[in-house]
């Protein structure tokens, strides 16, 4: 069995989509995982998207996304 390493990071940077993208980078990273919110397609395509965003500027990366859903309220 093949062994993973994983590790957390917190990046800082004035625009989100270039820090990661730069880290990314600068490290030599082979996978990611993204979280990614429900969105509508205008909301993405007024606002942008950090994972759109690192998909065109980073190469030859796994990219994992997870869907996040809001919780759902309770009635009561």
């Amino acid at each position: 069995m093949a062994a993973i390493w994983v590790a957390v990071v917190s990046v800082d940077g004035r625009n989100v989509s270039d820090a990661l993208i730069r880290f990314a980078q600068q490290e030599n990273i082979s996978h990611v995982v993204f979280g990614q919110p429900v969105r509508s397609r205008w909301d993405i395509l007024l606002r942008g998207s950090v994972l759109n965003r690192f998909l065109s500027e980073v190469r030859d990366v796994t990219v994992q996304v997870v869907p996040m859903h809001k919780p759902l309220q309770r009635k009561g």
